[in-house]
């Protein structure tokens, strides 16, 4: 038969807490009341508690922390003493910490395996205050003494690390010298500070102006929060020192303040007021619309799912919103919307499902957080913002038929298999980068624009084909190693780093390109022919590392940037008509090349020109524009070299 304090526990907490519970703390049963009041002190009303513990493995933890509660009501020695002179009598040097030189100083007293998180990783000092105590004799307490060792034998206490979490409540961590070899290290004296020695707690207080909770461990869970109460509060959102708790709880700078749950629901960092018929955002800073897009509320409709526990919200009739267990918005259906604005639930990580075909243009960071959204299709959109869906990497559907421009970092994050845009026009910088996924062919025919980084890093598209695309920005579709195909007639201006790192490519006839920005086809191992019939500018290191071309076509080629063609191992003749500037390293380690046909050349930089490159082979050199315009004894260097090893130089 269950005592009062497991049919306490079982109700407040859900019935697995409770076998937990009567697993854990036999002996704390048999003082009735006493169990169900530690538990409902420190943590929020959840049923959701359970789960969590063992979901991180903190059974252990957990037990740990309700026992150092028991003494919580001794009465505390008050005395005039200091900290210092109290660790004295007790056989200690007191520490204080100003900086991480400070702390650094006693990794000395610690095995290599047993050195404390606080000294290995740094930045304690950014949320706690931190003490350290030595014992006088310490450095004759040896470790090899120690057989087996226990959490409070003499030489786990002989250097503590006495923490205090700064904040409204000072609560105190005392760490012992064997880490975490021993049961619970951070808990030594079940961080009790009159344990060490009666008094310590009331002088830390008054020499310090700590507040602080004697009986609390070290006690962290993933989405709790310790509120000022003391309380642990479950939590969905912490944003600008606002916490958005799953029980209808919300925390500002560690304040709980519980919601009647007969008036007001949170959703998300929303709350809906049933009687004033209002959704309202809980910090203004956000700035989310998701408000907005409701508009006025006439009528209010919810329904609880009694196995799921999900609430379904009707407002007037037509807008749907689904918020699971913990509060959180997982579904939203608004066929009335035409426009989002910027940063609609851009912090939910959770929406599932999204309905809203009449809109036609969003925002910035629409579900910028969201994670999970399988699908998403609107008929009627035509425009998105900024960071649309930047973290999701679980879409396997995304259909926008008319979707006619995407500003910076669409999907940038995401991993879908397959797109398709027959309307699209502009797309902005970082367009799904990183994506690994991307289905062989990519055919977006009506775009004209794209921004750097489209498709960086992408290995699994194969062909290209945009017709009608002007300009290309920084790292287009580069680090992708088995292009085989581009058909982009009317591109214009191309990026740096243009299809950098292919291995497949062979052949590349761009008919319109005027500018070719630096790195252009940097590293295409087995490129072969490259025909520009109209590039009047080419930036540097153009195929630098490319070794293949052996044809390439620039009749109207004016101007050209520096490390030109380097590398490139099987060149033997290049002709540029159009010339007129050449910067420096022009054609170098280019070990094959005997003919360099400059006709309209007046501006050569000499230096690096044909640099590592065998000068013997050159048996043509013609640029008479230049050549003419210096005297013999101004010629640079390599002219000299050529002429003095081949008469036929012209």
């Amino acid at each position: 038969m269950l005592n009062q304090d497991l049919k306490d526990i079982k109700k407040y907490y859900g019935e697995n807490m409770m076998h937990l519970c009567r697993e854990l703390f036999p002996s704390l049963l048999e003082q009735e009341g006493l169990l169900f009041r530690i538990i409902s002190d420190h943590f929020d009303y959840s049923k959701l508690l359970y789960d969590d513990i063992i979901a991180e493995n903190m059974e252990e933890e957990f037990k740990d922390y309700i026992y150092s509660f028991i003494d919580v009501e001794k009465d505390r020695i008050v005395t005039n003493k200091t900290p210092k002179e109290l660790l004295d009598e007790a056989g200690y040097d007191l520490y204080e910490c100003h900086s991480e030189h400070d702390i650094q100083s006693f990794r000395k007293y610690y095995d290599e395996d047993e050195v404390l998180c606080t000294i290995k990783y740094g930045g304690r000092l950014n949320r706690c205050f931190v003490f350290f105590a030595v014992k006088k004799d310490a450095e004759n307490i040896k470790r090899t003494d120690f057989k087996k060792p226990k959490r409070q034998d003499e030489y786990g206490t002989s250097v503590i690390s006495i923490q205090f979490r700064k904040g409204q409540i000072n609560t105190v961590s005392i760490k012992n010298r064997y880490n975490h070899t021993v049961n619970n290290p951070d808990a030594t004296f079940g961080n009790n500070l009159d344990s060490i020695i009666l008094g310590l707690t009331d002088a830390f207080e008054r020499e310090y102006g700590f507040n602080i909770n004697s009986s609390y461990s070290d006690f962290e869970l993933n989405s709790y929060y310790l509120g000022s109460d003391g309380k642990f509060y479950k939590i969905n959102y912490e944003v600008d020192d606002i916490c958005f708790g799953s029980n209808n709880v919300l925390l500002e700078n560690g304040r709980p303040n519980k919601l009647d749950k007969a008036r007001y629901v949170i959703m998300d960092y929303f709350v809906l007021d049933k009687v004033e018929k209002t959704i309202k955002i809980c910090n203004e800073d956000l700035r989310d619309t998701f408000a907005d897009t409701i508009g006025h509320i006439d009528k209010i409709e919810e329904f609880v799912d009694k196995k799921t526990k999900e609430r379904t919200i009707v407002i007037n009739d037509k807008i749907k919103i689904v918020v699971d267990k913990i509060g959180v918005i997982i579904k939203y259906i608004n066929e009335d919307i035409t426009e989002i604005d910027d940063n609609f639930l851009s912090y939910n990580p959770c929406l599932q499902e999204i309905e809203i075909p009449n809109v036609t243009k969003i925002g910035n960071n629409f579900l910028r957080n969201n994670r999970i959204m399988l699908s998403f299709k609107s008929e009627k959109l035509t425009e998105v913002g900024e960071d649309f869906l930047y973290m999701n990497t679980k879409m396997s559907l995304l259909k926008l038929p008319n979707l006619l421009r995407v500003s910076d970092n669409f999907m940038y994050e995401s991993q879908i298999d397959h797109i398709s845009f027959p309307k699209l026009k502009y797309i902005g910088d970082h367009f799904m980068c990183e994506n690994q996924l991307l289905s062989s062919i990519l055919f977006l025919p009506e775009v004209e624009i794209i921004g750097k980084d489209f498709l960086y890093k992408n290995i699994k598209v194969n062909q290209v084909i945009m017709p009608l695309v002007e300009k290309v920005g920084l790292d287009f579709i580069s680090s992708n190693s088995i292009i085989e195909s581009v058909f982009m007639p009317k591109l214009k201006k191309a990026g740096s780093f243009f299809l950098s790192g292919n291995k497949c490519l062979t052949y590349l006839e761009l008919d319109s390109l005027e500018e070719a920005g630096d790195m252009f086809l940097r590293d295409n191992k087995l490129i072969d022919t490259i025909i520009l019939p109209k590039v009047k500018k080419i930036c540097g290191d153009f195929c630098y590392r490319a070794f293949g071309p052996i044809n390439i076509e620039l009749p109207e080629v004016e101007e050209i940037g520096p490390s030109f063609l380097s590398n490139c191992e099987e060149m033997e003749r290049i002709e540029l008509p159009k010339v007129k500037t050449i910067m420096r390293w022009f054609l170098p380690r280019c070990k094959e090349i005997h003919e360099v046909i400059l006709p309209e050349a007046i501006d050569v930089c000499g230096e690096g020109f044909l640099r590592d490159s065998d000068k013997k082979k050159i048996e043509r050199f013609y640029a008479p524009k230049y050549l003419e315009k210096i005297s013999d004894e101004h010629k640079p260097k390599f002219l000299k070299e050529l002429k003095l090893k081949n008469k036929h130089i012209t």
